[in-house]
């Protein structure tokens, strides 16, 4: 009897044993699927998709998933994605970089909020600040004689 017992204790322990291991693993999937989102948001406002509503994104998402079977059409966005990120570069417009808040203590120059708007950074009225991407250390060198915050965000 005893030895039946030692092999159902070890049992119960190879069951909560298990338990935590699916625990830990449901939470890496989570965290891998909340990854996965917030990588698409990204892609989203870079593709300079974010002011459509929930209906016409999935839409146009759709159509992608219908055009994405055909590889020359896979090939063409591609090239298009690589003409895009020239194009910007030569702009002096960063695509690649992090999420970026800028609070100014005092009105921007016009100069300055046409130069935000070039950089593809949006005014947030209700809380009085510039957000879009871009890279600090070149936004900090640009307004260094400004007064302002700048934050990266995430």
């Amino acid at each position: 009897m005893d030895r039946l017992e030692k092999m159902k204790s070890r049992l119960e322990d190879s069951k909560q044993k298990l338990k935590e291991r699916e625990k830990v693993l449901k939470e890496k999937e989570k965290r891998a699927s909340k990854n996965t989102l917030s990588t698409l948001g990204k892609l989203v406002v870079k593709g300079r998709a974010s002011h459509l509503d929930h209906e016409a994104l999935i839409g146009a998402l759709l159509e992608i998933a219908e055009k994405s079977k055909d590889e020359n059409t896979l090939i063409a966005w591609r090239e298009k994605s690589k003409q895009h990120a020239i194009d910007m570069v030569k702009k002096g417009i960063s695509i690649d970089g992090s999420a970026i808040t800028i609070s100014f203590e005092n009105p921007p120059t016009a100069e300055t909020r046409k130069k935000l708007k070039e950089l593809n950074f949006k005014w947030n009225a209700f809380r009085s600040e510039y957000y879009g991407f871009g890279d600090k250390n070149e936004l900090t060198s640009w307004l260094e004689d400004q007064q302002c915050k700048i934050e990266t965000i995430g």
